[in-house]
């Protein structure tokens, strides 16, 4: 039988292929990106923060309490619902398994400090975590429910739960391409929340943020994102300060193409002062960490079995030690004999 160059060649691509692992996908699979949440599906995310940020973080608690912070730690399990999509939106309600929150405080305000993160820690695990996204997954707004925010004290510490709650979050975001090709860069509209300055005031400025799939892996896909830019506090806009920040961001993802989800996000967030700046030699800058992970659930800490005291033995079952023998009883001492007469 005879056969052809062609068919030669055809079979040994056929062959490369099938080694792959790809053989029976979509060509054009790994280029595709786009989300598809399941409305009332349940998803688990375990969520990470370290901030550091001198001079710019100040907290308030509900009382005439505030501190100063250098740096802060959040740990945060999110268990997200997504609703209905709508025409241009979808939105999750996520609530609080588990919180926890660390810093360091400027000197002397260290419990201060402690005592507002024990009341932020007790009000988040009861909060329900309000979260507004396009069908691209870019996060429009994020909001939280489930406590007082009737005075002007709870209104700035509303803004500081939220602001804690938007420094998690950021890791969820990355924006699909357009039509969900993925085949070249695209860029994420608007301004994405890794990029923002951790203040209640707000971030201005511009900045500029790209995606690449580095790798395909059956359905996972890898995205890996860069971003730069100058932005600066609403507040330093408000006063005339003329501070701007140069911000970097650098992150690595992992996406289910397969399901439409996120799988894994991290990234990291560099900022500082440009030359120009007033307070360029004041030695401000900014450095932040954000990990996101999608999880099957949660493996809940196991309660140690206590073993029951010796107190706590019934008496029949107590047996006095071999060494502790019984006291024999006592005999009277003799009456000394009277001394002799001289």
């Amino acid at each position: 039988m005879l056969t052809t160059r062609m068919e030669v060649d055809v079979r040994k691509f056929a062959g490369f292929v099938v080694a792959l692992g790809l053989w029976g996908q979509p060509a054009a699979s790994a280029q595709e990106l786009s989300y598809s949440w399941e409305p009332g599906e349940m998803m688990h995310y375990r969520l990470q923060a370290y901030v550091k940020a001198p001079r710019v973080l100040r907290f308030y608690a509900s009382e005439n309490l505030d501190a100063r912070v250098v740096e802060l730690t959040m740990g945060l399990e999110l268990d997200c619902v997504a609703d209905e999509p709508g025409r241009r939106k979808q939105d999750w309600s996520c609530g609080v398994h588990r919180i926890q929150l660390g810093g360091m405080a400027f000197e002397g305000e260290q419990d201060k400090l402690d005592s507002i993160f024990r009341e932020y820690t007790d009000i988040l695990s009861k909060a329900t975590v309000e979260l507004e996204w396009t069908l691209r997954g870019q996060l429009k707004t994020v909001d939280i429910e489930g406590f007082s925010k009737r005075n002007d004290r709870e209104q700035i510490r509303y803004e500081y739960l939220r602001l804690l709650i938007m420094r998690a979050v950021a890791a969820l975001e990355l924006e699909a391409p357009k039509n969900a090709n993925a085949s070249k860069k695209w860029r994420q509209k608007g301004s994405p929340l890794g990029m923002r300055l951790p203040t209640r005031f707000g971030t201005a400025g511009g900045v500029r943020l790209e995606h690449e799939v580095t790798t395909f892996d059956a359905h996972k896909i890898s995205v890996q994102s860069v971003g730069r830019g100058t932005v600066s506090s609403g507040q330093s806009i408000e006063s005339g300060v003329d501070n701007a920040v140069n911000i970097s961001l650098l992150g690595n993802a992992i996406f289910d193409a397969k399901r439409g989800v996120l799988l894994r996000n991290e990234l990291n967030v560099q900022g500082a002062l440009n030359t120009s700046s007033s307070g360029a030699t004041d030695g401000f800058y900014l450095s932040q960490f954000v990990l996101a992970e999608k999880v099957d659930g949660w493996k809940e800490p196991e309660v140690p079995v206590e073993e029951p005291s010796k107190s706590e033995t019934p008496e029949e079952e107590q047996v006095a030690p071999e060494s502790e023998a019984p006291a024999a009883p006592a005999v009277p001492e003799e009456a000394p004999a009277p001394a002799p007469e001289q």
